[in-house]
């Protein structure tokens, strides 16, 4: 079972304990617990080759449906058995001119991250996924850089290097925003993400400040 030890069975219970507060709360789920995270994306930064390779492999990104204007963001996070899922939604302000005023449209994604053999992968497909190394920065942010991809083939993994495919390298960042101006019991939640390619240099980059909310899953 998850019994939301997925993160700490990757960077163990001492490097677990000194991840900052909003971050373990993140990742620190289990059983019927599902945490709702609401905040907003924003300072999104993409190249045009990260553009015409989202196009090519019709992948959707913040970068493709907000372009750099912020946009309100949802997410919700549960746990099954050795995964993490995460359900992501994006209200896109909607740009017509004879769109009425605060219209928006939602864009959603899914994310699974699994425990696969001592280490978290994201999967992109059910048995293709990104290779992810876990490590706790000195302030107790959570790093999370991927090292390359493997394909589940049954009992066999086939390991592939990143530059051989155009999704590149992609770490996440991800670090306690409260302050003491907010109120007591409150987690919020500062999440950054860059992807870049050995030739084609940087391709993305955002960031987004999110509230922790605790819920019971339905």
């Amino acid at each position: 079972m998850c019994k939301g030890g997925l993160l700490e069975r990757v960077v163990g219970s001492g490097e677990f304990k000194r991840l900052c507060p909003a971050v373990k709360k993140r990742y620190n789920i289990s059983g019927d617990d599902r945490l709702i995270l609401r905040g907003v994306v924003e300072n999104v930064e993409q190249s045009g080759a990260a553009k015409a390779i989202g196009w090519a492999c019709g992948l959707p990104s913040e970068a493709a449906v907000t372009g750099s204007k912020p946009a309100r963001c949802e997410m919700a996070v549960w746990c099954t058995e050795s995964a993490l899922h995460l359900q992501k939604t994006l209200y896109v302000p909607d740009a017509a001119k004879d769109a009425r005023p605060g219209a928006s449209s939602k864009v959603a994604t899914k994310t699974t991250l699994r425990y696969h053999k001592g280490e978290l992968v994201e999967m992109l497909t059910s048995c293709v996924g990104v290779r992810l190394a876990a490590e706790v920065s000195p302030t107790g942010a959570l790093v999370l850089r991927s090292t390359g991809f493997v394909a589940m083939l049954g009992p066999f993994d086939l390991y592939l290097p990143l530059f051989l495919l155009p999704f590149c390298s992609v770490q996440y960042e991800e670090t306690d925003a409260t302050t003491t101006r907010d109120a007591p019991g409150t987690a919020l939640l500062r999440v950054s993400q860059a992807a870049s390619h050995p030739f084609l240099g940087s391709l993305l980059g955002a960031t987004g400040t999110f509230k922790v909310h605790a819920a019971k899953l339905a």
